[in-house]
């Protein structure tokens, strides 16, 4: 499964899926819960640049565990993909983008729990990879303390928060570079490779 900071919706794959990788996929006719929410009619999604999905809008029931005992409502919505392009080669994608718009929903994962923080960390270890939803487990850390938070900017599409200096360090620790400037929204995001930065931040 991909999880992504960059979506907000999930996406599932369809059993006729001949694009969607080798991971598990859905077969529709085996839930009795599964709708086309957003009618018969199969619809292009993209997602970013190069990045597109076609298929239903759909719901069904989700549920974390073999025994069924922490499921959502079958109204759990997601994006059943019956092909998709570079959005993912595994079992699926989940979106942990924080948008409540039109063009998308929060994560609905984690809202159709019963949680009362909506928060989510990643645990990699060499043994197994976790995700926490729900409250962040800090007992496999060396120093909880050093532990930073940053404020999201609220209502906006992306995890994004205000930044007023940009710096960059050598191998050695030593500032190489520092730039300041009037507060920018910034997207955060581990999926790219550069920084972007509008003209006007340097001019």
């Amino acid at each position: 499964m991909t999880f992504s900071i960059e979506v907000s919706r999930t996406f599932v794959s369809d059993s006729t899926c001949t694009t969607c990788g080798s991971g598990t996929k859905l077969t529709t006719g085996s839930s009795t819960s599964y709708a086309a929410a957003g009618g018969t009619t199969a619809a292009d999604v993209t997602v970013q640049a190069g990045k597109t999905a076609y298929g239903y809008l759909s719901t069904d029931r989700v549920c974390l565990d073999l025994a069924a005992t922490t499921c959502t409502a079958d109204t759990f919505e997601f994006f059943l993909a019956l092909s998709q392009t570079d959005l993912y080669t595994n079992d699926g994608l989940v979106g942990l983008a924080p948008y409540t718009g039109t063009d998308g929903q929060a994560p609905l994962l984690i809202s159709a729990l019963p949680i009362t923080e909506p928060v989510f960390a990643f645990l990699f270890t060499d043994d197994s990879n976790i995700l926490d939803i729900g409250a962040v487990q800090n007992d496999s850390m060396l120093d909880p303390t050093d532990l930073v938070y940053l404020t999201s900017t609220a209502g906006n599409a992306y995890w994004s928060s205000e930044i007023t200096q940009v710096r960059t360090r050598n191998p050695y620790g030593n500032v190489s570079k520092h730039y300041s400037f009037t507060a920018i929204e910034a997207m955060l995001t581990i999926n790219q490779e550069c920084i972007g930065m509008p003209d006007r931040v340097f001019n």
